[in-house]
């Protein structure tokens, strides 16, 4: 049982370095702590959850985006999930989705969605316009 126990706090421990600064992690994960947290085997869903929340989307990930926050949304339904998944779901050309996704969203979080509407209204108005 001790033996359990230490090795749930070292996991917590490295699941947790994630969220902190640069400067205030352990030293061990001060560089490459994505990589190193990925090692974790008790807070595996955390893990996936801070590794998609500190991840940009871009073209070259937006396939491991969208499925990773399909699948958060079933252990975590907040609106960082539910985003990272619409917009990567736009990113992939999944119009459909992405629509059904926002109504869902809409409905379920309508100050966190109409904070998150207008942010995308101003990315927008910032780009250039379509040839």
């Amino acid at each position: 049982m001790i033996a359990f126990l230490a090795a749930a706090g070292i996991d917590y421990h490295r699941v947790s370095q994630i969220y902190l600064q640069p400067a205030q992690r352990s030293a061990a994960y001060r560089d490459d702590t994505l990589a190193k947290m990925q090692r974790v085997w008790l807070f595996r869903q955390q893990a996936r959850f801070a590794t998609l929340s500190v991840t940009p989307l871009n073209r070259d990930n937006a396939q491991w985006v969208f499925d990773t926050a399909a699948a958060l949304l079933h252990y975590s339904p907040e609106p960082r999930v539910i985003e990272k998944l619409i917009e990567s779901a736009r990113l992939l050309r999944r119009d459909e989705e992405a629509a059904a996704l926002l109504a869902r969203y809409r409905a379920a979080f309508p100050d966190d969605y109409a904070r998150w509407a207008a942010g995308q209204a101003k990315v927008a108005a910032r780009l250039p316009p379509a040839n």
